[in-house]
């Protein structure tokens, strides 16, 4: 049996606990999660890939079936979650969803043609803080700790089904993130991951929540003194062989309030009166997070500004961007 102590943070003070019996592993789910909850990063990364480890594994993912109880999935789906270790795969949870519910896949059943695949790639350890609910599968994409295969419609009807089993909550929730946990996300993460995030099947999403959001972050004190409308162009390669697209933003300010508008179509539209148009790239995701002043992103040349400057200097002023602590 593993032995091998364990460290918890109780209270602030750090004890020194022994791993559960394996025999609770299977009888009791609350203590499983709290257990590993409880677990000090350092130790739970060493019972994961010790002797019991395959054991906890197995627990968590019976949890996570069983958290999933009662629902299913728009169509067929594989869930992979590749399971690494210093670059090397070391395990593999498999789950099947489709409209029967959720069930672990071993390989034996053969699968519809049409069956649509998710592969999600992290370490045993980000596995089980998934389940526990202390790291989000979203936040940790955008802080290049855990990796997503799969086309976005399918990864968010398939984290829509899946809970976390300490919280109940979908696994994967873009629009639960809170603005000043993404910002301390992508502190640090380099550009080209940045790049990398924009570029694959999540744009739409991360674009899509950066102007929901938007509004929520004007200054109360600013809001009366807004008047005006500006486009917001947000350029680059959607992914792979794709031809570069560009995204287009309304930001309507009047009346002591922001309204965002997405923009549709190549050509829409040609008669929306603007006061000014901003122009950046999707790699500059920074601006949205506090790490990139935009008028440090204007002589830079990385934030392009054409028409009225002083709507586009009174709409950076307003805005309450959240920064990473």
């Amino acid at each position: 049996m593993h032995q091998q102590p364990v460290v918890a943070t109780a209270g602030g003070r750090m004890t020194v606990t022994a791993p559960p019996p394996a025999d609770r592993l299977v009888q009791h789910a609350d203590d499983v999660l709290a257990e590993v909850a409880a677990t000090h990063d350092a130790a739970l990364a060493a019972w994961v890939s010790g002797p019991e480890g395959p054991a906890l594994l197995g627990r968590l993912t019976d949890l996570l079936v069983e958290g999933a109880r009662g629902r299913s999935a728009v169509a067929d789906v594989l869930v992979t979650f590749a399971l690494h270790r210093q670059g090397q795969v070391v395990d593999r949870v498999r789950l099947l969803l489709d409209a029967d519910g959720v069930a672990p896949y071993d390989g034996t059943r053969s699968l519809r043609a049409d069956v649509r695949s998710v592969v999600v790639r992290c370490t045993p350890l980000t596995f089980a803080r998934l389940l526990t609910g202390q790291r989000s599968a979203a936040l940790e994409l955008l802080a290049d700790r855990l990796a997503v295969e799969g086309d976005a419609a399918t990864v968010l009807d398939a984290g829509r089904v899946l809970r976390c089993p300490a919280t109940a909550v979908a696994l994967v929730d873009p629009g639960a993130l809170e603005p000043r946990a993404v910002a301390q996300a992508l502190r640090g993460v380099s550009t080209a991951h940045l790049r990398s995030v924009i570029r694959g099947p999540f744009r739409d999403v991360v674009l899509g929540e950066v102007a929901r959001r938007l509004p929520e972050h004007v200054r109360p004190g600013s809001a009366a003194r807004l008047r005006g409308t500006a486009v917001l162009r947000v350029t680059g390669p959607s992914g792979g062989d794709a031809p570069d697209v560009t995204d287009r933003f309304v930001v309507a300010m009047a009346d002591g309030r922001v309204r965002v508008t997405r923009l549709t179509g190549p050509d829409a539209p040609p008669a929306t009166r603007r006061d000014v148009t901003l122009t950046c790239t999707g790699e500059d995701l920074r601006l949205a997070t506090g790490h990139l002043h935009p008028v440090t992103a204007v002589l830079r040349g990385r934030l392009a500004v054409r028409g009225d400057r002083a709507t586009a200097l009174l709409l950076s002023t307003a805005l309450d961007i959240p920064r990473p602590s």
